[in-house]
């Protein structure tokens, strides 16, 4: 892995989801979303991959810096939705259904 590939994955990923998720969800899946990048980290300690275990961490703290700078966006985001409810979107831990479950295509996930 390229620890900087790592930094912009964690990070985009955060501001995607600070973006695009309603209030009401952002908050408790951005809670998950810091245990899960917690064990992300310690995962990639375990395999000697030190330095995409800091980049995990620098992209948490990237993100919490530049935030702010896209509340507008996230604003306008939340104006535009016309659609609250994804049908698609399934319930649950995706990494819970794949490594616990062992469900490994998207047809076996429960709706």
């Amino acid at each position: 892995e390229n620890p900087r590939k790592t930094f912009l994955n964690f990070r985009n990923n955060l501001l995607m989801l600070y973006k695009n998720l309603p209030e009401k969800e952002l908050y408790p899946v951005m809670r998950i979303r810091r245990i899960l990048d917690c064990l992300a980290a310690i995962s990639f300690i375990v395999r000697g991959q030190i330095s995409n275990a800091r980049a995990v961490f620098r992209a948490r703290r990237e993100y919490k810096k530049i935030q702010s700078s896209f509340t507008a966006t996230r604003m306008e985001n939340m104006k535009k939705t016309v659609c609250h409810h994804i049908p698609e979107r399934k319930k649950g831990s995706i990494l819970v259904w794949y490594y616990i479950k062992r469900k490994r295509k998207f047809s076996q996930l429960s709706v």
